[in-house]
């Protein structure tokens, strides 16, 4: 059951707290009529794409959501059960989080993320990043990336890595399937413009000044981003981009940048641009979160959540999609095949 009263919320500054309000107990269940249907006009619904349902047989099942911070104290705090249920009743297999907003240096171990989740699932397999370019000084620190893969997928993560500047602009994970099938799934996050000298986008900055590098950080991010996926690109590895890039991804140097090097945005791309804004106070319908695949990937569903349907009280969509096994690992795979 959730708390029915929200704590004081200590996962971001007062700018981002919406309200306090007391949120009820809600039921989720796949099993929804609702959940069936499909809705690709943005004004007339909330949700866009597909509406999510009960998992097909032989699909993996990928989401995205900008939480705004993760808890590591206490628990039984709202926000966790949300991630524990939704994780669950979504029937997520890998679900890629945005600023996270831990300096994970300074949270007791048995407070990190993968020993207070470890009991929730049968496998878990977690990437995490954070910026570790300055000393610890407080346990916020805005920022910060992460990958959980549970259960058959977290048997298949080959490897796991980290954005190689340290800042946490990104992690990712390697899946590997038979015969050497590699696809390869980042979670990234880049910065908002200039917003205070605590910003994600001022410690960029100050990194970057640092090496003498008078690049802003945004065009930095996508350059650096861009230059590890065409690495893997070119080791014909698949590739999955979740990414909340504070602009637009309809369009721009981003859209640009991404296409160029063999990227689509894989929601846009199959349900067409009439989508809703994915971050709550942006009224222009213009979506800052998505989900960029190469062209040897093809989604079978896909959409947006409605806001606070996955994690109440956030900034962001959960945005998703499904992509039969074989599409991610070569073959069509039974449920022993993870465990070989």
């Amino acid at each position: 059951m959730f708390r029915r009263h929200l704590p004081e919320a200590p996962w971001g500054p007062p700018a981002r707290v919406l309200d306090s309000e007391v949120w009820p107990s809600r039921n989720r269940s796949l099993e929804e009529p609702r959940h069936r249907s499909q809705r690709l006009d943005g004004d007339s619904d909330p949700c866009f794409g597909d509406m999510i349902s009960t998992k097909d047989d032989h699909t993996l099942r990928i989401g995205f959501q900008n939480i705004g911070g993760l808890t590591y104290e206490n628990n039984n705090t709202y926000k966790d059960e949300l991630l524990r249920e939704g994780v669950n009743n979504f029937q997520f297999d890998n679900l890629g989080l945005a600023e996270t907003n831990t300096d994970w240096r300074l949270v007791d171990k048995a407070s990190r993320l993968y020993n207070w989740t470890k009991g929730w699932w049968e496998s878990l397999h977690l990437s995490l990043s954070f910026n570790c370019t300055q000393p610890p000084a407080q346990r916020q620190r805005w920022g910060g990336t992460a990958i959980i893969s549970i259960n058959k997928a977290a048997h298949c993560v080959a490897e796991r890595g980290i954005d190689n500047s340290k800042l946490g602009r990104w992690s990712w994970n390697k899946f590997r399937g038979k015969n050497n099938h590699l696809i390869h799934v980042f979670v990234a996050y880049c910065p908002n413009p200039p917003s205070g000298p605590l910003s994600v986008y001022a410690q960029h900055r100050s990194f970057l000044l640092l090496r003498n590098d008078e690049k802003c950080p945004r065009e930095a991010f996508l350059q650096d981003i861009s230059a590890d996926i065409a690495s893997a690109l070119a080791n014909e590895e698949k590739v999955i981009l979740m990414l909340d890039r504070n602009h637009n991804m309809k369009k721009g140097n981003l859209a640009d940048q991404l296409s160029r090097i063999g990227l689509h945005e894989a929601i846009i791309d199959k349900y067409g641009t009439n989508g809703p804004s994915t971050f709550r106070r942006n009224t222009a319908r213009t979506p800052i979160d998505g989900i960029w695949i190469s062209q040897d990937v093809k989604i079978h569903r896909g959409g947006y959540f409605e806001y606070d349907q996955f994690i109440l009280n956030a900034d962001h969509r959960c945005i998703w999609v499904d992509i039969k096994f074989g599409q991610a690992f070569g073959h069509n795979w039974t449920a022993r095949d993870f465990y070989v």
